[in-house]
């Protein structure tokens, strides 16, 4: 079962919608209870996870929708969200 306290709203509606298997993953922010530490960054690559950013206790990076179950399980996750894309006033 998928700890859904630890997702975001849009995430939930990604993993509860019919079609979800025509998403190949999603760009996400993921907050962590303190900094990654090396095994857990593995972890987090072992099921398909590629990291882009870290910020303290924020990472930013690609999961594959089939596994966001998996990570979300993981005890040093906190939180998962979405990332959106940000429109300029010109946009």
């Amino acid at each position: 079962m998928v700890p859904y306290d630890k997702l975001s709203p849009e995430v939930v509606k990604l993993l509860d919608a019919e079609d979800s298997e025509g998403f190949a993953g999603i760009s996400a922010f993921i907050s962590t209870h303190g900094e990654l530490t090396p095994e857990q960054e593995r972890s987090l690559e072992a099921l398909g996870v590629r990291i882009r950013t870290r910020a303290g206790d924020v990472v930013t990076c690609d999961i594959p929708v089939s596994v966001i179950g998996a990570v979300a399980k993981l005890p040093f996750i906190r939180f998962i969200e979405g990332s959106r894309r940000l429109y300029s006033e010109k946009d």
